[in-house]
């Protein structure tokens, strides 16, 4: 999992409702954009070293994905 280890909960009593609600709004959105970023990084990372391992299949397949002809065709059948 993505969340830091030792992370306490904070305990903060709100008396308006709505600020409770936005503060836990708030809390879930960074916690997505947190996760979504340790994805991200984690892939990126996982893309270099497949990359370097295996130079030749990595420059095919970003040049076949990239291939104007086979994005052309792609769509015209989606079509």
């Amino acid at each position: 999992m993505c969340l830091p280890t030792g992370a306490q909960p904070i305990r903060v009593h709100y008396r308006n409702p709505a600020a409770a609600l936005l503060s836990a709004c708030a809390s879930v959105i960074f916690w997505l954009i947190y996760c979504l970023a340790y994805c991200l990084i984690l892939l990126a990372g996982v893309a270099v070293i497949f990359g370097l391992l295996f130079p030749r299949y990595a420059w095919y397949l970003l040049n076949h994905s990239l291939d104007q002809y086979h994005i052309e065709r792609q769509f015209k059948d989606e079509l």
